[in-house]
């Protein structure tokens, strides 16, 4: 009977030392994962990042890893409401809803991204696999086992071009001045950019024009 009880012991210790951590986390925000890699995850870490930013890495047994961030939404600075001026008539960003159009009204900015430094393979936001110096793909499992034909086209780095900014790492909504117009009745006036929080950077990519 005592051998029993040491070897339940020891067999709950053992798997308690071999826990993954945050996986709860990864099975809440699974549905805006495009990544498609799967597998038995061997590891896992969490950081936090500038702007209160967490970031929270997932290693497979199959080589790849898998991140996913998770950040104050950058229109709406986190309180899930539409930043647009609301006056006379329907507004164009949230109409009249008065959500962020970009959160949902989440106040939140989700991100998912894989990389496989083993095969130089990666995917980015928009769900398409790539190659270092290589073209796009599509493919059916994290495993690496079944892959489509290459693309034409080519990218000369292991980062997608940001299709937020086209690459330019300037912010849209401002053209990178950090400042947007707004009408009033009591007076047009120049105001923070919402998206950019007055840096003129793309929210997205930070300014790197890459992600």
């Amino acid at each position: 009977m005592k051998k029993i009880v040491l070897l339940l012991l020891l067999f709950f210790t053992a798997s308690s030392l071999f826990a993954v951590d945050y996986l709860d986390e990864l099975n809440m925000y699974s549905r805006y994962d495009k990544t498609n890699v799967s597998g038995n995850i061997i590891s896992s870490s969490r950081r936090t990042a500038a702007n209160d930013q967490v970031i929270y890495t997932y290693v497979y047994d199959n080589g790849w890893e898998k991140t996913l961030s998770i950040g104050k939404c950058a229109y709406c600075f986190g309180s899930g409401r539409c930043s647009a001026f609301h006056g006379f008539g329907i507004c164009m960003m949230c109409g009249n809803s008065y959500k962020c159009n970009r959160c949902g009204g989440t106040g939140r900015s989700i991100t998912f991204l894989a990389s496989n430094p083993k095969t130089g393979y990666y995917v980015g936001t928009d769900g398409i696999l790539r190659q270092s110096g290589g073209g796009s793909s599509s493919y059916n499992n994290g495993g690496g086992s079944s892959y489509g034909g290459s693309s034409s086209s080519s990218s000369s780095s292991s980062y997608t071009k940001c299709k937020e900014c086209g690459g330019g790492g300037g912010c849209r909504k401002c053209n990178g001045t950090g400042t947007v117009y707004y009408p009033n009745p009591s007076g047009s006036s120049y105001q923070k950019c919402p998206s950019c929080n007055g840096s003129g950077r793309c929210y997205m990519c930070h300014g790197s024009g890459r992600y």
